[in-house]
């Protein structure tokens, strides 16, 4: 599945038309490189990490 198709079905994201006028939207680059996109994230003023995850819960809590 594509990965535009995946976004709609998941998060009811549509990346193929675009917004404001409708028109069929075209892929011209990605960055997939983990350096350059924390740069771009930290210039535009959004965390660049993901918040750490919560500990598990315990066993105790799970058997209840």
């Amino acid at each position: 599945m594509r990965w535009a198709k995946l976004l709609r079905r998941l998060f009811g994201i549509d990346l193929a038309d675009c917004s404001n006028c409708g028109s069929k939207l075209n892929v011209i680059a990605a960055t997939l490189e983990a350096p350059v996109i924390e740069k771009i994230l930290t210039h535009l003023g959004l965390q660049a990490r993901a918040r750490p995850r919560a500990p598990a819960r315990s066993q105790a809590l799970q058997a209840a």
